[in-house]
């Protein structure tokens, strides 16, 4: 069975890549693959697209900080015409004033592989999650770059990490239909797979997935 290496060979080299920082959020980064770089938002964090975006299915990888400040990041399945961030707090609900969160979009990808790794560190979780990738190999390497980059030591050597990771194909995000603006913390689309790494043991997936988490250098 794939074991987790030790924690100097699980860090790995950042591709080419637009890392977009999370103010206000340690723990937490997006990367999205290098595309069109877009004006800042109104909070001026930079918006990286990644694809032809002008079909009508997006993915978009979304920061919803609570007014309390506790921050999360979150895949979304949105079309052309949606204002995400309303989008995101219309299915939250409204709630007393002042206790709606800001939600800041990263990313918006049309297409190509995904990854998300959460890790249960201390003093804080941390997150990595990417869009637009064009192998497996790259996405899973970059998201857990991230989540490196954010915790300061690899999350693949945390008690307890997940990552989920997949293909899109750009067509439809069946998320926009069923529960529009609802967030979503682990890929689960059709094809996905999901392991679950722990610190000296086995990795918790099938040994199809493993195999993939070998070749990406982040067990042995």
């Amino acid at each position: 069975m794939p074991h987790i290496r030790s924690a100097s060979a699980a860090r790995r080299l950042v591709r080419a890549g637009a890392l977009l920082a999370l103010a206000g959020a340690p723990g937490l980064a997006a990367l999205a693959q290098t595309g069109q770089p877009l004006p800042p938002g109104p909070t001026g964090t930079p918006m990286t697209v990644h694809g032809n975006i002008e079909g009508p299915s997006r993915l978009a990888i979304v920061q919803v900080c609570e007014p309390a400040g506790n921050c999360q990041l979150s895949f979304v399945d949105t079309l052309k015409q949606d204002d995400i961030a309303e989008l995101v707090r219309s299915y939250r609900g409204q709630g007393r004033p002042g206790t709606d969160p800001s939600v800041t979009v990263l990313a918006l990808c049309a297409g190509n592989w995904v990854a998300a790794v959460q890790a249960r560190a201390e003093p804080q979780p941390a997150q990595g999650m990417v869009c637009g990738y064009p192998t497996e190999l790259d996405a899973l390497r970059q998201a857990f770059a991230a989540c490196d980059q954010q915790l300061g030591r690899p999350c693949a050597a945390e008690p307890q990490t997940q990552v989920s990771w997949g293909k899109w194909d750009g067509r439809h995000l069946p998320g926009r239909d069923q529960a529009p603006g609802k967030l979503y913390t682990v890929w689960d689309q059709d094809g996905a797979k999901v392991c679950t790494l722990q610190a000296g043991q086995p990795v918790s997936c099938n040994a199809q997935a493993a195999d993939v988490l070998r070749r990406a250098g982040l067990v042995r």
